[in-house]
């Protein structure tokens, strides 16, 4: 029967879904025919070329200029996600051809695709290429860009020179360095407030108002009964205030007064024009609240301790990045090692493995064979982790690094020059505990913020006293119609003198914020203790934590050692039974393969157990916060640019406490 004949039996007399005709159970039931559902004849004996025949039905109606049946609105919705569902199941395996006119092929395999221009016309690198061995040749350090199919060139790198690197391009120590920076200049805002301050005024005033008696000249003449008083008035003043250390106000200035009075009956002054000039001094000091150097200055106090803080905070973000360099290289050297033997491993599988094949004609079962190959996959795959992880890695290592000559980007391979650590080390407990409370700058940072809380404690309790200011001042007065003989008046011989003392009180009823803010200050400091408190236990606990690690490890490598030795002696006696030409049965290959495997096991055990050694000597000293000194690391403070000085303390000569 041919396909317009079925399709007319589809759509004859009504609208007809081909795919959905198909019915389900006839797609899913591979051992049915397909029939037609209009006449019930067999349209194709393979059920599976059913889906082919109903998208052949879709486009002789598309021919026919018949609407789709995926634009229709079927009352069933239900079986129209269903037959969309089964398009799509058939164009995801693939079964559905000549879909588009141009086929585009896609590689399988799962590598590095290659980038546009990169002069190899598209060609696809094979997926072995992604784990290719390092290759140093035509390879610069430092590309703009990195490909993991290129060689890779070695660089041969020390536990010195890494540490040396992170500490000069660390990007983590660099975020961190510009906290102490920042104190700094809260600190000079702090001293910022005892600056002196130079002010000064100046401002002329007319007057011209009319009086109750005298003469007043107008436009019509004189005014009997009316008078006027005309003035010009240029006040001056220059001086100097100098905050006090003990929480007064210190103020020095010089005033002048130009009058000047228009001629008018009545109204004349005997010196006219007048200069009036004085040298004043007023002391403003606080007597109870706000007295003493400890609340006044306690500002540069507390921006002093928050500096130390930073600096505190800056040097565990140092030990911190030394650390992690630390601890990544002894995995980089562990990987490497692992790589090693993994490499080692395969080789020797693959020996055992063609023994075996060998004895194949003669007494090797093929279970036997197969656990061989079982086994050198298996060592494959181990490589190929391996290899990996090694990469991964130096990429770690060097983003821990940051050197420029190091990109991350570039394809640069590191590799280890020093090797885990072996030698004993010995320690006290107690010791350990003391140098980490002393040292550790976490306890640093808890003391310094006790110390800060102690001076707030002061401060607040200084506001519970009631306010009491006094006032002093004194003042040197000249007149004169000349502005020279008037400022000399003030100063020799100074004849006029004036002066003015007081005290201004107030207490506040209840003082309930003083009261509540006291309370505060001694919570907080509570709290700060408690803080340290739990931070010494955790100091206590990494110290006694590490120091077990240590030993645990160290004890582990004597005995994964004696492991890895007799792992090899019995590898060594099938040696010798091998050549003194013991039979090679496919019972004494596999006994040898799984020799090969546990001294493998064996050595990187011993090896995982030396990094675990290497690793809690690094925690140990970090635990202790004596990691600086262990590397020999040394920070010293950056000098303070005279643009962030004191300007008042350069042209006075004082330093601040």
């Amino acid at each position: 029967m041919s396909l317009l004949k079925h399709f007319r039996c589809f759509s004859g007399g009504r609208t007809v879904d081909p795919i959905i005709e198909l019915r389900r159970a006839d797609i899913i039931e591979n051992r049915r025919p397909v029939l037609c559902h209009a006449c019930k004849s067999k349209i194709i004996d393979n059920p599976k070329r059913a889906v082919l025949l109903a998208l052949a039905c879709c486009g002789i109606l598309l021919v026919e200029g018949c609407e789709s049946p995926f634009s229709q609105q079927s009352s069933n919705s239900g079986w129209d996600t269903y037959a969309q569902s089964v398009l799509a199941h058939q164009v995801s395996d693939g079964r559905i051809y000549n879909m588009q006119k141009k086929i585009t092929p896609v590689d399988q395999g799962v590598h590095e695709a290659i980038r546009a221009g990169s002069g190899n016309n598209g060609s696809v690198v094979p997926a072995g290429a992604a784990v290719a061995a390092a290759k140093s040749s035509g390879v610069t350090t430092g590309k703009s860009a990195s490909a993991l199919y290129q060689g890779e060139p070695i660089y041969h790198l020390t536990l010195q020179d890494a540490v040396a690197m992170a500490l000069e391009h660390s990007l983590a120590i660099k975020v961190q360095a510009y906290n102490p920076a920042i104190s700094q200049t809260l600190l000079v805002q702090a001293q910022a407030a005892f600056d002196a301050t130079i002010f000064g005024s100046t401002g002329v005033t007319r007057t011209d108002v009319p009086t109750t008696s005298g003469t007043q000249f107008g436009a019509a003449g004189a005014i009997p009964g009316a008078g006027n008083s005309n003035s010009l008035t240029w006040a001056n003043q220059l001086g100097v205030s100098k905050p006090l250390g003990w929480g007064g106000t210190a103020q020095f200035s010089a005033t002048n007064d130009f009058l000047n009075v228009a001629k008018t009956p009545g109204f004349q002054p005997d010196i006219n024009p007048s200069n009036a000039d004085n040298l004043a001094l007023a002391i403003s000091q606080p007597l109870l609240r706000g007295f003493g150097s400890d609340v006044v200055q306690s500002g540069i106090y507390i921006a002093r301790t928050n500096k130390r803080i930073s600096l505190a905070a800056f040097r565990s973000q140092v030990q911190a990045v030394i650390k992690n360099v630390e601890l990544t290289y002894y995995l980089l050297a562990q990987a490497e090692g692992n790589l090693s033997i993994e490499q080692r491993l395969l080789v020797s599988t693959r020996h055992t493995l063609k023994q075996i094949e060998k004895r194949g004609i003669f007494d090797a079962t093929s279970v036997q064979v197969a656990q061989a190959k079982d086994a050198v996959a298996q060592s494959r795959v181990a490589v190929i982790t391996a290899q990996a992880n090694l990469r991964t890695t130096s990429d770690e290592l060097k983003s821990l690094l940051n050197d420029p000559e190091l990109n991350l980007r570039g394809n640069v391979l590191l590799i280890p020059t020093d090797k885990p650590i072996t030698e004993p080390v010995m320690f006290n407990v107690a010791q350990a505990i003391s140098t980490a409370l002393a040292q550790r700058s976490i306890m640093r940072e808890d003391r310094l913020k006790l110390h800060a809380a102690d001076i707030n404690v002061r401060i607040a309790a200084n506001t519970l006293l009631p306010n009491a200011n006094l006032t002093l001042s004194t003042q040197s007065n000249g007149l004169s119609s000349a502005f020279g003989n008037a400022f000399t008046q003030t100063i020799s011989p100074a004849r006029f003198w004036s002066y003015a003392a007081g005290v201004q009180v107030s207490i506040p009823i209840g003082n309930r914020a003083a009261e509540a803010g006291y309370r505060e200050e001694r919570l907080l400091r509570r709290q700060d203790l408690t803080q340290m408190l739990l931070d010494a236990q955790s100091v206590i606990l990494a110290v006694k934590t590490t120091l077990r690690a240590m030993l645990s490890s160290y004890q582990q490598i004597e005995a994964q050692r004696q492991a890895r030795i007799a792992a090899g002696e019995v590898l060594a006696a099938l040696d010798v039974q091998q050549q003194v030409g013991v039979s090679l049965t496919p019972t004494f290959l596999n006994l040898k393969l799984t020799a090969e495997q546990n001294l493998a096991s064996a050595q990187a055990a011993e090896l995982q157990a030396m990094v675990n050694y290497s690793q809690a000597i690094v925690n140990l000293e970090a635990a202790k916060g004596t990691l600086l000194t262990y590397d020999q690391v040394r920070i010293e403070p950056a000098p303070i640019p005279a643009s962030q000085t004191s300007a008042a303390a350069r042209f006075l000569g004082t330093s601040y406490p």
